[in-house]
């Protein structure tokens, strides 16, 4: 189940927060894009089907695993795995 707040440090028109399978979900629309993430404690993370089954539902183009790495790199078609870090550059981009 995910919930709607207004975050005024994010640069976002809608954010959705989501809990379950291990990790925490959140969905950020900007720019007429969404984008997911699902944040890890694991520094070599895994998603379920769940991760991939709710960014299907809440039309998300492209997500993030946020864990503990030193560097990015890709989970996945559309999917990469990036440090705490590196969140504020999805955004700059």
């Amino acid at each position: 189940m995910f919930s709607t707040v207004g975050i005024p440090l994010l640069p976002a028109q809608a954010v959705a927060f989501g809990q379950g399978g291990g990790g925490c979900q959140v969905v950020v629309e900007h720019d007429g894009h969404k984008t997911g993430f699902e944040i890890k404690l694991s520094g070599a993370p895994k998603v379920s089907r769940g991760f991939w089954q709710a960014c299907e539902d809440t039309g998300v183009t492209k997500a993030y695993v946020v864990a503990p790495v030193s560097s990015r790199w890709p989970m996945d078609k559309d999917v990469e795995v990036i440090p705490l870090r590196s969140v504020a550059e999805v955004f700059a981009a």
